[in-house]
Order: C-alpha cells, then structure tokens, then sequence
C-alpha cells in the first residue's frame, strides 16, 4: 500500500511537471510585461480550446486521467502485477490522483 502512495506522489509530480513544461502565458505588453513559455509551450498554444486541452495539459485535476496511463502500467508491468485487480483498482487509483492533484493546484 505504501508503494501506491509513493506512486501517487511521483505521478502527481509528473502531471506537475508537465503542465508547468507546457505554460504559455501571454502577458500584457502595454506594462512592460513579456510572455511566458515553457519548454513544450506549443502544446498549450495550440491545444488551447480544444476538447484534448484539459487532459493533455491544462488542467492538474483533469490530468490524473491520461497522465495516469503509464506510469500506474509502468509500475505495475515491472511489479509482475498485471492482474485483473489491478485493472479493477485504476480507476480508484485515478480518482485519488485527480484529488491529490487538486489539492496541489489549490496550495
């Protein structure tokens, strides 16, 4: 049990960590103020309104369902627990990442 929960907190700093890589902000250039780009930022710029833009990168919450993939497979791949409950589990695994997650947007 304690290896899911080291698992939430390294895929939760995945899902941080890749909306943080993906930021476009385009400030106000009237204040002097220029954008702000991270490395992936043309995921954002582009993806922005699309029905994808949550999951894929503008939403910590909303990340927990498709960041979740593989790493919770990854892990469960090398653990030789690829199980029916394992499959059964994920969706509860996907839940307590998404409120972690929110949890952390809120801080």
């Amino acid at each position: 049990m304690i290896d899911i929960l080291i698992l939430i907190l390294i895929n939760s700093a995945v899902c941080f960590g890749f909306w943080n890589a993906c930021l476009y902000v385009k400030l106000d250039e009237l204040n002097g103020l220029e954008e702000q780009k991270g490395v992936l930022w043309f995921i954002e710029k582009y993806s922005n309104g699309k029905w994808f833009y949550k999951p894929l990168c503008g939403c910590l919450p909303c990340m927990a369902s498709l960041h979740s993939i593989y790493p919770y497979w990854t892990y469960m791949l090398f653990t030789d627990n690829l199980t029916i409950g394992a499959l059964i589990f994920y969706p509860i695994y996907v839940l307590a990442l998404s409120g972690f997650n929110y949890l952390i947007d809120r801080i």
